[in-house]
């Protein structure tokens, strides 16, 4: 439907005024985005077209890039900076409302706080959790970025921030981009070996958590720590 067909009462701007954001469809919020439409057509078909790259819901915006959206007829430079600013803006609201935990009692509690930090990320980063007695969290670090594999995650670098931070336990979580929970050969690997570590240390590691935008997996719940 053209805007100029609609009642003016129906378009998104005066619509989100006078009932609210909630009032408004997806595609008539990603129209507001937009703020007009293309040659001869209307933003609210410009609006779908976007929608039409996240078949799965909107979670899938988080992954989209620039040249994805300007592949799409009437999506230029312009529309496109719009749409990735509402996307990182609503990624850094999420952050920020996620308190960092007083205490860490189980794998979802650190996946509901590491999730909107690095379960969006497009390369592998691999963090780790230094935990005083009480199991509060007091310090949290990245170690390395890209593939995760044992030349890159050493032992080392993970218990150098531990014992400066006094942990007196850690747990190491790193994304999976590519949306599997399965874990490889190498974080088998890097886990057995940070676990021994962390045993000669008297630093037990707790748990290694795989992550991704919509779940987790835990070693410890697994068998596999």
């Amino acid at each position: 439907m053209i805007l100029k067909d609609m009642p003016p009462s129906d378009w998104p701007r005066e619509k989100i005024l006078s009932e609210g954001p909630g009032a408004l469809s997806n595609t008539e919020l990603i129209a507001l985005l937009l703020g007009s439409g293309s040659r001869g057509e209307s933003v609210l078909f410009l609006a779908q077209r976007i929608l039409g790259l996240c078949p799965s819901g909107l979670r899938q915006l988080r992954r989209i890039s620039s040249s994805e959206l300007m592949s799409l007829p009437g999506i230029g430079p312009a529309k496109s900076a719009v749409i990735l600013a509402a996307v990182e803006f609503a990624r850094r609201l999420e952050r920020e409302q996620v308190p960092r935990p007083e205490m860490i009692k189980s794998a979802q509690a650190v996946y509901t706080y590491l999730r909107p930090k690095i379960g969006h990320l497009s390369r592998e980063v691999f963090v780790v959790l230094c935990l005083n007695t009480a199991g509060a969290l007091i310090h949290e670090e990245i170690i390395s970025m890209g593939t995760i594999n044992q030349s890159i995650v050493h032992p080392r670098e993970v218990f150098t921030s531990a014992v400066h931070h006094q942990a007196a336990s850690i747990i190491v979580a790193h994304n999976h981009p590519s949306g599997t929970l399965e874990p490889s050969g190498d974080d088998l690997a890097v886990t057995r070996r940070i676990s021994e570590v962390g045993e000669l240390l008297g630093i037990p590691l707790l748990d290694h958590l795989i992550i991704t935008d919509e779940q987790c997996l835990s070693f410890r719940d697994r068998g596999l720590l």
